[in-house]
């Protein structure tokens, strides 16, 4: 249900925003659909407009376990070893998007969600027995890479290793074996994501930043004050010092 909820959000409109209403059930797509089946949520008639549209109420986001479990993966995945990553499953085409490159030659798309791999092919190769087959394999970089969770899985001998959610998939090259599809993939996460500490010390980042901020604007303030002042005992201090040498020179000429 957590990828549910993330790939939810998959949904855009024309002007770049999540899709909330529609004109009726029918236009809803299908993994919007599926949160209601799980009920995290609940589409009902809107108040206006047409008949049959329908408006998305969020019933639960569970907004702190999916942070909880994106920041495990933060701090993993530097810890996990360069090996290649499989997926494998049946039953569900890719996009368009994933065969055919666009303007810029680009092939590919972004997962929403949670991606289970793993590091052993046959796993893969096991998931993917069925009609639609299709394995993914995924080389890691430097920088890009998922988190090693095997040793605290309850299924440790599928060798599990968790890919971030908003991941860059960049299709390398297809083929066939069998009558499984394969593809050879890049990937690239998401490098904005925060650790849960990072999250829930955002405010505090920003008042202590903002403290910073102040305390150099005061301490600008009071520096300029100050030179001002002192700018103004100088041509005081010359006046002065101008006035006495003219009295002076005048009572030398008297």
């Amino acid at each position: 249900k957590y990828n549910a909820v993330l790939r939810f959000f998959a949904a855009l409109g024309a002007d770049g925003a999540v899709r909330l209403v529609y004109a009726s059930m029918e236009e809803v797509p299908f993994l919007q659909k599926k949160c209601g089946w799980l009920h995290l949520g609940e589409w009902a008639a809107t108040a206006a407009g047409e008949p049959a549209a329908v408006r998305w109420t969020w019933n639960n986001q569970y907004s702190t376990t999916i942070h909880a479990i994106n920041s495990i993966i933060v701090k993993l995945s530097p810890l996990t070893k360069i090996t290649p990553l499989y997926r494998g499953w049946t039953g569900a085409t890719l996009p368009e998007g994933f065969f055919t490159p666009d303007a810029l030659g680009f092939r590919g798309g972004v997962e929403y969600g949670f991606s289970s791999t793993t590091t052993d092919r046959a796993q893969a190769v096991h998931y993917a027995e069925g009609k639609a087959s299709t394995v993914l394999q995924l080389e890691m970089g430097m920088i890009d890479r998922g988190a090693d969770v095997s040793w605290l899985s309850q299924y440790p001998h599928e060798a599990e290793t968790l890919l971030p959610p908003l991941m860059g998939l960049q299709v390398r090259s297809t083929g066939v074996e069998g009558s499984t599809l394969v593809l050879q993939s890049n990937f690239s996460i998401n490098m904005a994501s925060l650790t849960l500490e990072q999250v829930a010390g955002k405010r505090l980042k920003l008042l202590t930043d903002m403290g910073a901020q102040m305390a150099a604007e005061v301490r600008r303030g009071v520096a300029d004050e100050a030179a001002e002042e002192a700018s103004q005992l100088v041509r005081v201090h010359l006046g002065l010092e101008r006035g006495h040498a003219s009295r002076g020179a005048a009572r030398r000429q008297g």
